[in-house]
C-alpha cells in the first residue's frame, strides 16, 4: 500500500505528540489529568498554539527533505517501512541498502523532531505560557471530548 506524502506528515506529527504526551504522563504519574482550565488558559493555549501548528509545518517540509536527501528510499517507501515496523502483524522485505537508506533517513527524521521539539517549547514560552502547562493541556485535550468541543467553540468564536 503506497501512503501519499501527507500522511508521513500526519506519521511525524503524530510521533511528536506521542513524545510530548508519554512525557506529560511520565511527568504527572497521575491517573486524573487536569481538564477544569480557565478560559485564559484556554486562550493562551489556541494562541500558542497557532504558532506551533506554523513551526509542525515547517518540520513537516524538513522531515520530507531529511528522506529526500537519503540516496536509495522515496518519502512513500520510508512511510511504509516505518508503518511497519509499529505494526506488529505487518512485515517489510527490504534490501540491505533499502536498511541502510531507512536507517539514514530516520534518523534525519529524528533530528528534525528532537529540534522541533525544541522549537515548539521556545515559541510556547515566547506567547506567555509554560510549555509544562501547553503538555498539560493539550493531553486533556487529547483525550476529553468534552475540552475538544469547548476549545473547539473558542476558536470559532474567535474566528467570527
Amino acid at each position: 500500500m503506497r501512503m501519499h506524502k501527507r500522511n508521513f506528515l500526519t506519521y511525524g506529527l503524530s510521533l511528536i505528540f506521542c513524545f510530548v504526551a508519554s512525557t506529560v504522563l511520565m511527568a504527572q504519574g497521575q491517573p486524573q489529568m487536569k481538564t477544569d482550565f480557565s478560559d485564559d488558559e484556554l486562550s493562551l493555549f489556541i494562541d500558542a498554539n497557532k504558532e506551533v501548528v506554523r513551526v509542525q509545518q515547517a518540520a513537516e517540509q524538513r522531515m520530507m527533505q531529511a528522506i529526500q536527501q537519503t540516496d536509495g528510499i522515496s518519502v512513500e517507501r520510508f512511510n511504509e517501512i516505518a508503518m511497519a515496523q509499529q505494526n506488529p502483524d505487518a512485515s517489510v522485505d527490504m534490501s540491505d541498502q533499502e536498511k541502510m537508506a531507512f536507517q539514514s533517513a530516520a534518523q534525519g527524521v529524528m533530528e528534525v523532531q528532537r529540534e522541533t521539539q525544541a522549537k515548539i517549547a521556545s515559541v510556547v514560552e515566547d506567547e506567555g505560557m509554560a510549555f509544562a502547562d501547553y503538555r498539560q493541556i493539550m493531553m486533556a485535550y487529547q483525550q476529553n471530548p468534552e475540552l475538544q468541543e469547548r476549545i473547539r467553540t473558542m476558536v470559532q468564536a474567535e474566528q467570527n
